[in-house]
């Protein structure tokens, strides 16, 4: 454990294998062991989960076969300052902003390999796969958008909904659309109350399964109303060109 350095958060909860790693190695958590700004935060095997309360109160959950970088962390209340920036790397997270977004609204954002995500005081979820696939949804939306840009450029999406997310990958990020109920469930058994009654035991794999067919029924659906509404516009130009036709074909008989 680093002397120099100030503790940025306490683990609350631990289940299964976690572990911190950071200058001077790696060492085992537990109820109550600090965490410090550059550890990476991994946990193995299934029902392995470690929840951490920063100094700010932010609460920051990973489930299975997870791992974070507990990047930048600042929080000066003396000051009115902060920031934080956290990368998620693999895994099921569950993140609860705290008072640095209260002093700071542009400064906490979780990073993953396919987004950024800005986080402006709202409870969010979200799973990074192995093989480049990311869903990123709002659990319980207070009163500030999160905004999620993709790593390789292109539109952004803002949420605002309790429920609602979008996915991530190479290609960019999906258009919105509502979670499903295995993916919120996931969500849902990293919330401290969650946690305090037992170690999480959701599937990975079937909770975004289940996401990836509801983000491309939501494409679909805008795919078909994009159309409705190009056929609706060229309707209104025949329907323009055919008066104005017959506005002249007046005009010439007058």
């Amino acid at each position: 454990m680093p002397d120099s350095a100030q503790p940025i958060g306490f683990v609350t909860v631990t289940y299964g294998d976690a572990t911190a790693e950071g200058a001077d190695g790696a060492r085992a958590l537990s109820a109550q062991s600090p965490v410090f700004a550059d550890d990476v935060v991994k946990t193995a095997g299934p029902g392995s989960a470690v929840e951490i309360k920063f100094t700010d109160g932010a609460l920051l959950s990973q489930g299975p076969n997870s791992t974070t970088v507990l990047d930048t962390y600042v929080f000066d209340p003396d000051q009115s300052t902060g920031e934080m920036a956290v990368k998620l790397l693999q895994g099921t997270f569950r993140s609860v902003t705290g008072e640095i977004v209260d002093m700071n609204p542009e400064g906490f954002k979780l990073e993953t390999p396919m987004a950024t995500i800005g986080i402006r005081g709202t409870t969010t979820g979200h799973t990074v796969l192995p093989d480049g696939r990311e869903m990123h949804a709002v659990v319980d939306f207070v009163d500030r958008p999160v905004v999620i840009r993709p790593a390789s450029g292109g539109a952004i999406r803002v949420v605002s909904q309790d429920g609602m997310g979008v996915s991530a990958s190479r290609g960019g990020l999906s258009v919105a659309f509502h979670a499903t109920q295995s993916q919120l469930k996931a969500f849902e058994q990293l919330s401290s109350q969650s946690l305090q009654r037992g170690a999480p035991s959701f599937d990975v794999q079937e909770a975004e399964q289940e996401a990836e067919e509801a983000a491309k029924e939501a494409a679909d659906k805008e795919q078909a109303a994009e159309e409705a509404a190009e056929d609706a516009s060229e309707a209104q130009e025949v329907a323009q060109d055919a008066a104005a036709a017959a506005d002249a074909a007046a005009a010439a008989a007058a």
